[in-house]
């Protein structure tokens, strides 16, 4: 049980570390793209770029981290 907690709180921590830098990605761009533009970047960031980033991390961490 204490090892599912453990793997609950890496995959959180992982999801917040993402969501943080995807955020950064973004608005490096954003000023410069126009509005539809803007939203095609975001739904990938936060689509399939995010998914592929979070499983990495997840197999990285499996595979290292415990």
């Amino acid at each position: 049980m204490n090892e599912k907690i453990s793997n609950e709180r890496v995959k959180m921590e992982q999801e917040t570390w993402i969501e943080e830098e995807i955020s950064k990605v973004y608005w490096a761009f954003a000023d410069d793209l126009s509005d539809g533009s803007g939203e095609r970047l975001n739904d990938y960031l936060n689509g399939p770029f995010k998914e592929n980033l979070e499983k990495i991390l997840w197999e990285d961490y499996q595979a290292y981290g415990k």
